[in-house]
């Protein structure tokens, strides 16, 4: 009796865990995006057409500023509609988060080769840092990479301006990279030495 017991309890508990895992697998791997509902203990919403990772940050528009600094001849601290108002390019480009999720959709943004080139790359850099406005979550790219037409600072996706919770105003697309690399809530570009 008491084994019983303790095998249904097992079952109980488990089995659900484990049915949902297996289901949110299968959905990633035929390319489906899985709901908020099939999302298991990952926990994620879709807004927008954007799977909600991350704590999002409140952003005052009016005094945002992204700033360029380290090893560059003229480091800068740009306002959102001047961004805005830069050359764009519109791409299509899947963001990944192997095991969990795919997002797909056309993401428009500057260049950062533009602002790279605006600011003056100096010589002996070698890779470029990414940070969010509070500063709590970073990522680095080799220089010449940083400098390719697939890595753009994106404002919308599918038309849309990125809702807060998707990282408004800014977040970083690095096409080819998995998406913990694509920075959201950007607030700071440093180019540094190898």
């Amino acid at each position: 009796m008491k084994h019983s017991l303790v095998v249904s309890v097992i079952l109980a508990v488990v089995l659900p865990a484990a049915l949902a895992a297996a289901g949110r697998r299968e959905a990633t791997a035929s390319g489906e995006q899985p709901s908020a509902s099939s999302s298991g203990s990952f926990g994620v919403g879709v807004v927008d057409g954007l799977h909600l990772t991350g704590t999002p940050i409140d952003v005052d528009i009016e005094t945002y500023r992204l700033g360029i600094s380290g090893l560059v001849e003229h480091p800068l601290s740009i306002a959102f509609a001047e961004i805005r108002a830069m050359p764009s390019v519109r791409r299509s480009a899947v963001l990944v988060c192997p095991g969990f999720f795919r997002d797909e959709g056309v993401w428009t943004g500057v260049p950062l080769r533009l602002l790279l080139e605006r600011a003056g790359v100096r010589d002996g850099a070698g890779s470029v840092a990414f940070r969010s406005i509070d500063g709590s979550y970073e990522q680095t790219l080799p220089l010449e990479q940083a400098m390719s037409e697939g890595v753009y600072l994106a404002y919308e996706f599918n038309g849309k301006i990125f809702d807060r919770r998707n990282g408004y105003p800014l977040r970083l697309v690095a096409e080819g990279e998995p998406g913990a690399v694509w920075v959201k809530w950007l607030g700071e570009i440093e180019v540094r030495r190898e």
